[in-house]
């Protein structure tokens, strides 16, 4: 078993080492063709209340997203302080973002709220699935709408709309797939394909049809939880917007077109190519605002000081750290 477990741990090492040289790569890449510039980010130096507005529309972020996952965890019958899920979501983000890819942030979300109800831990895991996939749905929401408001922009520029539309009708899709999947889960018959003979799948599945059931029973609470991932989705927009704005991009593009490139680039920065999604974000807000500028400008740069500005951010979470790991000793 420790042979097994050490063979696991190093294939996850050099499994993080590759996303790692791959995101030191791409933005060695940005640099060196100039798409993340220098001069560019000491442009923010002149604008600290631009700076100060942008941070904290972003820290705004981190009490919705503690919010959305309690309405998530009450449905369920999970009632916890809301002080208390702030701060583990808070410590939650500043891991993930500090540390991006070594420790995951839901990990350790799951790790604290666990110790406080040790028998609910199937169903915990549930709602943070729900909880990561209703900041999907805002996020594609929130792009989709981009999309459809500036559609003659995107559909002036071929390399643009052969981007947008696979978005557009994959999330389509998704949307509808998980939309039957989540209404007729307790229908399948999951008994007849032999998984009664599986007794710990055929409970998880038994909870996750339970937790299903709950939340359909709960619209309201779940609309709520939506209409705050379209917020929280919203407010980091807003805060790569004015950052674009502060490096006097703006004469390039308006608010709507780095709202639309800002939503696909966050959207880019989920996939697992590199930690966080560093590079890859930046590497695709450039594409997308050259597809819809048709300018050649250091747009990374923007997109690169809000990755920046997150972190500053979230470093205000470290009290919270202190706070709650002097509370559990």
């Amino acid at each position: 078993m420790s042979v097994f477990a050490g063979k696991k741990a190093a294939k996850k090492r050099l499994w993080f080492s590759l996303k790692l040289a791959t995101a030191a790569a791409a933005l060695a890449i940005l640099f060196y063709f100039r798409m993340i510039r220098l001069d560019a980010l000491a442009l923010l130096a002149g604008h600290p209340w631009t700076l100060l507005i942008a941070g904290l529309i972003f820290f705004c972020t981190l009490p919705l997203g503690a919010l959305r996952w309690r309405i998530l965890l009450a449905v369920q019958g999970i009632v916890l302080p809301f002080w208390q899920i702030y701060n583990i979501c808070a410590i939650g983000a500043l891991i993930s973002v500090v540390f991006p890819g070594a420790v995951s942030g839901d990990a350790l979300r799951f790790l604290y709220v666990a110790a406080a109800v040790p028998r609910r831990r199937t169903i915990l895991g549930v709602t943070l699935v729900a909880d990561r996939l209703l900041g999907l749905l805002g996020l594609g929401t929130v792009a989709a709408t981009a999309i459809a408001l500036q559609w003659p922009r995107v559909a002036a520029s071929p390399g643009m709309k052969s981007v947008a539309v696979p978005i557009v009708v994959g999330f389509v899709v998704a949307l509808a797939g998980g939309g039957v999947l989540f209404f007729v889960l307790d229908k399948l018959p999951f008994e007849r394909l032999g998984l009664r003979q599986r007794g710990s799948l055929l409970r998880i599945l038994n909870t996750v049809i339970d937790v299903a059931v709950l939340y359909r029973r709960a619209a309201g609470p779940l609309l709520r939880a939506f209409a705050l991932s379209l917020v929280i989705q919203a407010c980091s927009i807003a805060a790569v917007v004015l950052l674009a704005d502060s490096m006097e991009l703006s004469n390039l593009m308006g608010p709507l077109q780095y709202s639309l490139a800002g939503s696909l680039a966050i959207l880019a920065s989920a996939i697992p190519v590199t930690p966080g999604g560093i590079g890859v974000g930046e590497g695709a807000f450039q594409h997308l605002c050259l597809l819809l500028s048709n300018t050649a400008a250091p747009y990374a740069s923007a997109f690169f000081a809000f990755r920046g500005l997150t972190i500053a951010v979230l470093l205000a979470a470290i009290p919270s750290l202190i706070a709650y790991r002097s509370r559990s000793k």
